[in-house]
């Protein structure tokens, strides 16, 4: 027998944390108790004679295994299993045009919208994953720009042939949508139930004084309680409904008052099905120190009955969306991507489009690049932090191969890792 490399162990506040990166799997101890066991923990024979029910936890949890088990060849194994996921994941952009103008945004809100043919070659690209593809579901999540402008325009017919087409071949079909919510009202609830509408993505700009500066428009009084009010009216009328609200914040536009401004808007009963997840500004510099002040609102987030993540621990095989191969995001006019988050949705020379028949034109090196291991490098290797991590960015990595995601995260991965623990033993 011998210890796994992925076994974090961390002392904080009279207690003593066990994850194990591999498994998932994790307990906590008294800080006594847990000293005891980490100091013999390679002591295998004693532990298992006089404490078997301990040995036992261990062995289950990943934290002791045989010594022929190869943790690297796991990860190699579920990197591959997560590429060639017979689960397809579209990303439909019916225009890059939006009603507000963030500062923030990488994008620029070109006026534009897919068009009927666009329309048809995307429904023949549905059909290809289903029948050449033999995908074992669909889900389609749509972005933009702001994709319900174009809702009864683009959504509508694509989606419709989206859930006819994969009924008849008996597979599931969901949606969702990336949005700012300002178009997602009422009359659209009943073809949103029609479509499995799953999930929406929706972003709060801080606080309710600094999110109405970024998002604003003429004769509209406050953008935040558009938001929060379209989304309480939806998952109201919709209980197969739920919402990632995401809080975009730099470190002065997110404050405590925030949580009292969501309560007051959010009725107690449905808050459950929000989950709020923080995510700093991209240009906004790293700062360890806030973390203390990001987790006390979370806090208040979660005493007030919503579901909040600290952190979620699986990645199961892959850096990102864009990693798989059955991941493809297509743009207003037809062409093919792979990441939102970049300057492909401007290039009037894609490399690759949708074919008249449905399938992918192009070259396809362009999405082989996204599926390489970021991870197959002597850094990651050696990385306590690798399963819960699976390397960086591919596009990131192909400019910067030495790289590491987490330096630009506020968050310290073991601090995620107590918040985690303690959240399951509340």
């Amino acid at each position: 027998m011998k210890l796994s490399k992925y076994n974090h162990i961390i002392e904080k506040d009279g207690y003593s944390y066990w994850y194990n990166g591999i498994t998932h799997m994790y307990f906590r101890l008294s800080n006594g108790t847990g000293n005891k066991l980490r100091d013999n923990l390679e002591d295998f024979e004693a532990w298992q004679e006089t404490f078997p029910a301990v040995y036992s936890k261990l062995v289950e949890g990943g934290f002791i295994i045989e010594d022929d088990v190869d943790e690297y060849q796991i990860i190699l194994d579920r990197a591959d299993r997560a590429k060639n996921d017979m689960n397809a994941f579209l990303i439909i952009i019916p225009t890059l045009n939006c009603n507000y103008a963030c500062w923030y945004c990488i994008q620029d809100h070109i006026p534009s919208m897919m068009n009927e043919e666009t329309i048809e070659r995307v429904c023949h690209y549905i059909d290809y994953l289903i029948k050449e593809e033999e995908i074992e579901s669909l889900h389609i999540d749509w972005f933009g720009g702001e994709p319900l402008m174009y809702f009864d325009k683009v959504i509508v017919p694509i989606g419709e042939y989206a859930v006819k087409a994969c009924k008849e071949a008996g597979i599931p079909c969901s949606m969702g949508a990336t949005t700012n919510a300002y178009f997602l009202t009422p009359e659209k609830h009943a073809k949103m139930r029609e479509l499995n509408f799953k999930i929406f993505q929706i972003t709060l700009d801080g606080n309710k004084e600094n999110h109405d500066k970024v998002k604003f428009m003429k004769n509209l009084d406050s953008s935040f309680n558009r938001a929060l009010t379209n989304i309480r009216d939806i998952l109201l009328d919709n209980p197969n409904i739920e919402v990632i609200l995401r809080i975009n914040y730099t470190h002065e536009n997110l404050k405590v008052g925030i949580v009292e401004e969501v309560m007051n808007l959010i009725p107690s009963d449905i808050r459950s099905r929000i989950v709020i997840l923080p995510r700093k500004v991209w240009q906004e510099n790293v700062d360890k120190s806030y973390t203390s002040e990001l987790y006390q609102i979370l806090k208040n987030f979660e005493d007030a009955g919503f579901r909040v993540e600290y952190w979620n621990p699986l990645n199961y095989g892959a850096p990102c969306y864009a990693s798989r191969r059955l991941h493809s995001t297509i743009n207003y006019q037809g062409d093919i991507v792979k990441c939102t988050a970049n300057d492909d949705l401007y290039q009037s020379d894609a490399k690759c489009k949708i074919g008249s028949d449905g399938k992918i034109e192009g070259d396809m090196q362009f999405f082989e690049q996204y599926t390489v291991r970021t991870f197959d490098n002597d850094r990651c290797r050696d990385c306590i932090y690798l399963p819960n991590c699976y390397g960086q960015c591919p596009r990131n990595w192909m400019t910067n191969p030495n790289g590491c995601k987490m330096d630009s995260d506020d968050s310290e991965f073991e601090n995620a890792v107590v918040k985690f623990i303690d959240q399951r033993y509340h």
